[in-house]
């Protein structure tokens, strides 16, 4: 039986490319059977009319210092940037063992995780199901991001309803998706918590970090931009005599810029006093190790976080207002009643990819 995960395992995204080796690891566990990762076609995209485009974030002034330094600082921080997408690049080549060049068929075909169904870069109709590839698909875990129902144009709604058909069985992650979804696709709709919760990396071992006593900050690079949101964190930093660091994406304001391989970055997170995040990713990153953190709840992430916080009954790490960060990031988390609950999911994850990745000739 051959098997080809189709995800967003090329995007230089520590999030992408751990979900994509935790999907890895669950389907081999569960069928015996180690996926290839198939690649995304972009030679057959819908153009749609995006009402909330990823990029709207950073359409807010950032508050950026004067002076040559912060110059300086800004320049150091770009070169990072590429030094940080290097070794993501890096971790997918090798780990994740990506091939340009797959010419072949598979038996199943996994689409998912993370935003498959995202519309930013239009219909993608390979990901709605259209995989020439595959003699049978199936989704887990999957997500639209911001994507909703009325940015797909009425003329090719029946398109796109008829790639969905290909669907042997439908796994999304969140409330949104699967609002969104069913609009489109006519059959059982189950939902499934992200790899990287159910899969293997809570039990990964942690080497020690180069810096202690620090307050984590994890988003896009630069997109913790405001006034409002720096001070908030910096003061809150300053009160604990705490280092603010920057993995992930790049923040022009921290004390210090990371650039980290996939496996070290939960080797910050575990180490990490506090954490503020406004990433999908992130959030889950900070639960798998037990920390106290928050999460900044925006227009362009508000369908993934808030289902995702729901799930987890975590409601109360969600921050709308910076000022708040002070009252909500030092409670604390119980983290018994949340591994309970992931031990129910690992089951359910298992069980869904046992019923439908059967083999052939069974």
């Amino acid at each position: 039986m051959k098997i080809a995960i189709l995800s967003m395992q090329r995007v230089k995204n520590f999030g992408s490319v751990l979900q994509a080796y935790s999907l890895a690891q669950m389907i081999e566990k569960t069928t015996g059977v180690k996926p290839e990762f198939l690649d995304i076609d972009d030679t057959k995209t819908i153009p749609c009319n995006i009402l909330v485009h990823d990029n709207d974030d950073y359409k807010v002034k950032a508050d950026l210092p004067p002076g040559i330094f912060q110059k300086i600082k800004r320049r150091i921080n770009r070169r990072l940037t590429k030094l940080n997408d290097l070794k993501i690049q890096k971790f997918a080549e090798k780990t994740l063992n990506l091939n340009d060049n797959i010419e072949t068929y598979y038996d199943y075909v996994v689409i998912g995780s993370d935003e498959v169904f995202n519309l930013t870069s239009g219909i993608r109709l390979q990901l709605f199901g259209n995989v020439k590839q595959a003699r049978n698909v199936i989704s887990y875990a999957a997500s639209c991001g911001s994507a909703i129902y009325e940015d797909i144009p009425k003329e090719f709604l029946g398109e796109v309803k008829s790639a969905l058909k290909n669907f042997k069985s439908m796994s999304v992650r969140d409330f949104g998706t699967k609002e969104f979804i069913g609009k489109l696709y006519d059959a059982k709709i189950e939902m499934n918590l992200d790899p990287v919760l159910v899969g293997e990396l809570y039990n990964r071992k942690h080497k020690k970090t180069l810096i202690r006593k620090y307050i984590l900050i994890y988003a896009y690079g630069d997109r913790i931009r405001t006034k409002e949101e720096i001070d908030a964190i910096r003061a809150f930093a300053k009160l604990h005599k705490l280092k603010t660091v920057a993995i992930g994406g790049m923040q022009f304001w921290c004390d210090f810029n990371i650039p980290l391989s996939p496996f070290r970055v939960l080797d910050y997170f575990y180490y990490a006093d506090y954490i503020v995040t406004d990433t999908f990713h992130g959030t889950i990153f900070s639960v798998i190790n037990h920390k106290k953190f928050v999460t900044i709840v925006r227009k362009t992430n508000t369908n993934k976080i808030e289902s995702l916080l729901s799930d987890l009954h975590l409601e109360s790490r969600a921050i709308y207002n910076m000022q708040d960060i002070e009252q909500l990031i030092i409670n604390e988390i119980d983290y018994k009643s949340i591994d309970k609950y992931l031990i129910k999911k690992r089951t359910e994850a298992q069980e869904y990819l046992r019923r439908n990745l059967v083999r052939i000739n069974e």
